[in-house]
């Protein structure tokens, strides 16, 4: 779907603009720890840094380095050299050269909906949702669930299910965001250089998935769309991983007791890995209170990996 770039904002188009060059592309660039505040004013753009600034310090003693930054500039926003102006505290852009008006030749500009979604990849979630709060006239961006899906996409390309439909598109992204950043923040660095959460594989299991039953959209969809990996893994010498395809027991169990999973997701789930009579027993007294799922344990019959028959005995549910 393509929108009409005429009917949105010129001030949330040049928002993005400014927001995506200096807070990623050229942060990336260089790696300078600050994120510049941008406020529009009529023919004029000034970025004021959030800390002492390490870009504009090197600028204001990098003559080559802010020749650099300034052709950066020129070309990415059509700006004559003399019109940009930096100093330890701020940037500040003339834009009177900048068309105030979105159309070219007469004819309106159109920018396809991946656009818009790659540029909102950039966006912290907390800009995002002051970008959407402050400006009606992306509602007809928001509002369709391309964008989301599109988003999803490309900010977090492993999570990304072609097939998947009905959920809340815009909860799932942020859901996602929120748990994405989660996991990273708390991720520590072992003395083999591996990443975990504790020093044992189930402390680390425990808390990612109690953590992820907070997230039910998230929940929902990455069970129901085969994104979580439970079967056993290995590392390759060249760093990649290798997936052997037999179901992570330990992981399944953990997963089984720390989510609360209705009758669909644990259907789903043993579709896929076939559960043996412990994990049965785990499902059974976990759920307890939901009859649903109590007489589908009770009636569940079936093969485990090894081909034994695997259904609950009397004796085994009598206990509970």
């Amino acid at each position: 779907m393509a929108f009409d770039i005429n009917k949105i904002s010129y001030s949330l188009w040049n928002y993005l603009r400014y927001d995506k060059f200096f807070n990623h592309d050229l942060k990336e660039y260089f790696r300078y720890p600050e994120k510049f505040n941008i406020v529009l004013m009529r023919n004029r753009v000034v970025l004021t840094p959030d800390q002492p600034s390490l870009l504009l310090k090197l600028l204001t003693i990098n003559s080559v380095l802010l020749n650099t930054v300034c052709n950066y500039i020129k070309i990415e926003f059509n700006i004559s050299l003399e019109d940009i102006y930096f100093d330890v505290n701020s940037i500040d852009i003339i834009t009177r050269h900048e068309p105030r008006s979105l159309k070219t030749s007469g004819k309106f500009v159109y920018f396809d909906i991946g656009i818009w979604s790659s540029i909102a990849s950039y966006l912290y979630l907390v800009d995002l949702d002051q970008l959407i709060n402050s400006d009606d006239e992306f509602d007809s961006i928001i509002k369709n669930p391309t964008f989301w899906i599109e988003l999803i996409r490309q900010k977090f390309p492993k999570y990304y299910s072609i097939n998947a439909k009905g959920y809340d598109w815009k909860t799932l992204y942020s859901q996602l965001f929120r748990l994405n950043n989660f996991y990273q923040n708390l991720l520590l660095e072992n003395d083999e250089g591996n990443t975990k959460l504790f020093s044992s594989d189930s402390d680390t299991y425990s808390y990612l998935f109690s953590s992820l039953d907070k997230y039910q959209e998230l929940k929902r969809y990455i069970i129901m769309n085969n994104l979580l990996v439970l079967e056993r893994t290995e590392v390759r010498s060249d760093g990649s991983l290798l997936v052997n395809h037999q179901v992570n027991k330990n992981k399944l169990e953990i997963l089984l007791r720390k989510c609360h999973l209705d009758l669909e997701l644990i259907k789903h789930l043993f579709s896929r890995y076939p559960p043996d009579e412990e994990t049965l027993q785990i499902v059974y007294y976990q759920n307890r209170s939901d009859s649903d799922i109590i007489n589908y344990s009770l009636n569940y019959e079936g093969l485990d990996s090894n081909g034994n028959i695997v259904h609950l005995t009397k004796n085994q549910w009598d206990r509970y």
